[in-house]
């Protein structure tokens, strides 16, 4: 049982049951290694210094080491395992180095003579890893914990047994031989779901220059996945122990001859901890019962606390699917629709939905507008919501808006619905508001300035030399603020010659408020030779670059 723990905690930190180490590849080691066609080993510096692997072939480096898993906010007692890491250095080259590598796990003895062969880069940012045969359950275990620590010893490297994440490395301190560097890995790159998310995380390393290996590493490391409550508190400590002559490698090396490369995933099929399991879906279980008991008092939290619950809900959607609908279950069941924007409730779950903005969150916002129960002021914070929501809006959720905007009697809403359609650039907004009335019109072409969009240049032009009020037309001549192009600047010179004087009003504030181009030199001028108006033919001159 204990040796079953030990793999069950490192299955944990692999994202509940996915193990990657290095680029995995399927050719042949030896001939890789052995190519003449070189690049310098000069070229290959890396980053950190002369960081660079140049184990000697032929020789053992062994190192101790101990880890140990705390698993914060459950019952699960910490997992610890020591033993020793043996790396038989059968090859090297200017590319990097073949050797193999034996884990002495004093914990589990049975399984000592279990290795692997691996290939590491001049820069340790790339881990082949190859099996010679298929592997018993038992051999998987320890294969598992083997990989763990051969993701710790390459420093280097940008993946682990979890998968691939960003970091960042210093040089901290440095003497004649021994470099002290500092990692700090910052986010992993999502590949599964859930994405673990890196809480803390520190790790030392002493390098040596003459032995080009590490001398000593150590670290720890605090990770969560997804919406588990338990947070998985990691430490190593790696030591140089000796370095001597390889009396027993041949024997390995003959019984590591073919080129299976290493499964990536652990054999899911094999027994496993009840106990541990059975905590992590109570963990999961418990994480949205403690979120809607914390939405069910968010009512009487201070904005910094009703923040937080915010980001909890959003962080507990993502974990799924059905928590979208749970959430709704839970809206309808509290009678939290009828009370709207006056409910923190409300505008918590909607900002979340929002947030998330994956199509099933976008179909619930939908449902709650269209709940015959959610009152005028509920309905505009979702058409809010959906306004500045990050995510592509849907065909669906378009297509509801444009329904809202033809068909609702509430000209504010109506307006709403516009803007939020207007939101994205593939969205027709130019035919929703051509049937609009004159005051809706004129704030609904605001927004089409504020999207800065040239598709909407034509459909300007139209409103500005159509048989539309001068409010309108004025309010159009504005919206060419943000258009970019010659063509509207272009438009923009002829509109200080309309016959209006709030349309040439509008047109020569536009000119002023954006940067100067030729192609209004020919209005400017004729607008300082032939302007009636005081204001604008002043403005015009203000306007002229030699002003």
């Amino acid at each position: 049982m204990y040796k079953l723990k030990i793999v069950l905690a490192i299955t944990l930190l692999t994202s509940v049951g996915v193990l990657i180490v290095g680029s995995h590849k399927t050719e042949e080691p030896s001939s890789h290694i052995e190519r003449d066609d070189r690049t310098p080993a000069s070229r290959l510096k890396c980053s950190l210094h002369s960081l660079e692997f140049a184990p000697k072939p032929g020789m053992n480096y062994t190192y101790s080491y101990s880890r140990k898993i705390d698993f914060h906010g459950s019952s699960i007692e910490p997992v610890f395992y020591h033993g020793d890491l043996i790396v038989s250095v059968i090859k090297t080259n200017d590319k990097g180095f073949e050797a193999i590598v034996q884990n002495l796990i004093t914990e589990n003895q049975d399984h000592s003579h279990i290795s692997l062969r691996v290939l590491v880069s001049t820069n340790g940012e790339d881990i082949t890893l190859f099996q010679s045969h298929s592997l018993q359950p038992d051999e998987n275990q320890s294969i598992s914990i083997l990989k763990d620590m051969i993701s710790l010893l390459i420093f280097s490297s940008q993946e682990d047994t979890t998968g691939k994440y960003h970091s960042e490395m210093k040089l901290e301190s440095e003497s004649s031989e021994l470099r002290n560097f500092v990692k700090t890995k910052l986010t992993y790159i999502a590949q599964n779901s859930p994405t673990p998310a890196i809480l803390k995380s520190k790790h030392d390393l002493i390098w040596d220059s003459h032995l080009g290996m590490p001398l000593t590493l150590s670290g720890d490391e605090l990770t969560q996945f997804g919406n588990l409550t338990i947070q998985i508190l990691a430490s190593y400590q790696i030591n140089l122990t000796h370095v001597n002559q390889s009396s027993n490698i041949d024997p390995l090396i003959s019984s590591l001859t073919e080129n299976t490369p290493l499964a990536l995933e652990l054999d899911t099929n094999e027994k496993t901890d009840e106990k541990l399991l059975h905590t992590m879906q109570q963990a999961k279980a418990m994480d949205w019962e403690v979120i809607t008991q914390k939405l069910n008092q968010i009512e009487v939290l201070n904005s910094q606390e009703q923040l937080k619950v915010f980001g909890e809900l959003v962080k507990s959607l993502k974990a799924g699917k059905t928590r979208v609908t749970g959430l709704m279950d839970f809206l309808k069941t509290k009678n939290v629709l009828k009370q709207g924007e006056k409910s923190a409730i409300f505008k918590t779950s909607t900002g979340a939905l929002a947030s998330l903005g994956t199509p099933e969150a976008q179909s619930a916002l939908i449902e709650i507008y269209n709940d015959p129960a959610v009152p005028t002021s509920g309905r505009g914070t979702i058409l809010s919501a959906l306004t500045t929501m990050s995510s592509p809006q849907t065909p669906e959720t378009q297509k509801q808006l444009i329904e809202t905007v033809k068909n609702e009697s509430n000209p504010n809403l109506s307006l709403g619905a516009a803007y939020a359609v207007s939101a994205f650039p593939t969205a027709p907004v130019v035919e929703l508001i051509r049937d609009m009335k004159h005051e809706q019109l004129e704030t609904a072409i605001d927004m089409i300035g504020n999207s800065g969009s040239e598709k909407f240049l034509p459909d300007l032009t139209k409103i500005i030399t159509g048989d539309n009020p001068t409010s309108v037309r004025a309010k159009a001549v504005f919206a060419l603020r943000s258009i970019p192009g010659v063509s509207a600047a272009q438009f923009l010179g002829q509109c200080l010659s309309d016959h209006d004087v709030q349309v040439r009003e509008s047109a020569i504030d536009v000119i002023l408020s954006t940067p100067w181009t030729s192609h209004y030199s020919a209005a400017i001028n004729n607008c300082i030779s032939q302007e009636t108006n005081r204001y604008i033919r002043s403005q015009c001159i203000k306007a002229h670059p030699s002003s």
